[in-house]
């Protein structure tokens, strides 16, 4: 991991943490369709709720995962705003490895 790396982590990790404990609907949802979520962050590598997504912010850092992001899409799935993968993303991710 490059020098850093962990500041990186922990920044993206309290992102995701303002996220998902700034929403708390009462029946647990937080999307209903695919246009109720977004992609944020700096380098747009945070997918969640647009209400909610729009206040989040990231370091302005670009790692090579990011690069990867946009070969998949921000969906709603079972009331949850997250990244559906797809061949595509998954040849990104292996070939960074």
């Amino acid at each position: 991991m490059v020098k850093g790396g962990h500041v990186l982590l922990a920044a993206f990790a309290i992102g995701i943490i303002l996220v998902a404990f700034t929403y708390s609907p009462a029946d647990n949802k937080e999307c209903s369709s695919d246009a109720d979520c977004v992609v944020g962050g700096c380098s747009s590598e945070i997918c969640g709720p647009a209400k909610f997504v729009k206040n989040v912010v990231t370091p302005c850092v670009f790692r090579a995962e990011y690069r990867c992001l946009r070969l998949t899409t921000c969906k709603c799935v079972k009331g949850k705003c997250q990244w559906v993968e797809n061949q595509d993303y998954l040849d990104c991710m292996e070939d960074i490895r």
